[in-house]
């Protein structure tokens, strides 16, 4: 593999958050260092543009001996893999210095890290003050990739609206939507719904459930076996975890509206004929968006919490990737706060005791967040 072919690998990999903190580790910093993580894998720390810093970019690879559940570049992954020799980066590196009347005029590498630096810069984590202590602009004119940053800068806001701008998609369920949609007609219309084949093997069209004018909205993925059974949304196991940390940052269940991206339980039969959950597919989200946009334009909350990627996906898009931005809180045109964490039954999956007593932890901060923002917001 040619050394170009190397570096469009790696760049690509440098997009996402090659970080073990991706499955529960804990960040910390000093104000001396980079920062860390704690456990193992390819660690990291976030420059003030936003920019991750890990071993991706120090070691020049994407290879990683572990398999953290969120890291694009974990060993099971199948993704891309390069790595550079030490003679590589050394020439990479370093070369015969030449008079500057004798040096080229123009850099082709420079040119690829400036491409580099311009998609792996993450216009939601600007933050120009800490960027200018830094980088003081003192040093710019030996960084390549300074010239780009005025521009960088000058978009970041439109960037940052265009990812969390709602998604013009036409949804099949729209079709079945009642003329009067207040909550209980919505649940009643809801019943019918043929929108997807999902409901050929369902046992109930599990709506929403929570008091109209809650400040707080919770969207799941799509019902469980228990909830399927019941008819109520989050009664299973996830939503016995759910309760347990609501309660312990001291969020009543009972004032929340809590739902699902899909109403109707996927599954296969596995052993002993059980149900085994089955992840919805694009469409199936799709068919069911107009229920959910429904319950959002009935409820009008304060605040929308996304737990796991197919919940946050339904408002931002497929490109919505929770080991990236999760935790973090958006401004949308659906609620004046969003954000997204992990859905509980993926703690629950998670075979490593360690990885999900961190995710755990992790998981208790983002309410904890969530709670503070309530407050905040008044």
């Amino acid at each position: 593999m040619d050394v170009r072919k190397k570096l469009e690998i790696l760049a690509d990999a440098a997009k996402y958050d090659a970080s073990c903190s991706s499955s529960g580790g804990k960040r910390k910093a000093d104000k001396e260092g980079l920062g860390s993580v704690e456990g193992m894998g390819i660690c990291h720390s976030y420059t003030p543009d936003g920019r991750c810093v890990s071993l991706l970019k120090i070691l020049l690879t994407n290879f990683c001996i572990y398999d953290c559940q969120y890291c694009i570049n974990r060993i099971s992954s199948d993704t891309a893999r390069a790595r550079f020799t030490p003679a590589e980066v050394v020439r990479l590196t370093y070369g015969p210095g030449v008079p500057r009347s004798q040096a080229p005029e123009g850099d082709a590498l420079e040119e690829m890290w400036g491409t580099y630096y311009a998609s792996t810069f993450n216009p939601a984590r600007l933050n120009v003050r800490a960027m200018r202590a830094e980088m003081p602009k003192k040093h710019w004119a030996t960084l390549p990739e300074t010239r780009l940053i005025p521009e960088l800068v000058r978009q970041a806001p439109e960037r940052t609206s265009r990812m969390v701008s709602p998604k013009l998609e036409l949804s099949e369920s729209s079709r079945f939507l009642p003329e009067h949609r207040d909550l209980a007609s919505l649940a009643h219309a809801a019943r019918g719904c043929r929108a997807c084949p999902l409901h050929e093997r369902a046992t109930h069209m599990v709506f929403g459930e929570g008091p109209a004018g809650a400040r707080l909205m919770l969207v799941g993925e799509q019902p469980g076996d228990m909830e399927d059974r019941e008819g109520r949304p989050f009664i299973g196991p996830a939503g016995q975890l759910l309760d347990t940390v609501l309660a312990s940052v001291g969020l009543e269940r009972g004032q929340i509206y809590v739902t699902n991206a899909v109403k109707h339980f996927g599954w296969v039969e596995g052993e002993e004929k059980q149900r085994l959950h089955v992840k919805p597919g694009r469409g199936e989200v799709l068919a069911c968006k107009g229920w959910l946009e429904a319950e959002v334009a009935q409820v009008k909350p304060r605040m929308i919490l996304c737990l796991g990627a197919t919940a946050a996906q339904v408002f931002l898009g497929p490109g919505f990737r929770i080991n990236l931005s999760r935790g973090q809180i958006f401004e949308t045109p659906w609620a004046k706060a969003w954000m997204a964490t992990f859905h509980p039954s993926a703690l629950l999956r998670m075979p490593d005791e360690r990885a999900r007593a961190q995710a755990r932890i992790h998981f208790e901060e983002d309410l904890r967040k969530v709670a503070d923002t309530l407050r905040a917001l008044g």
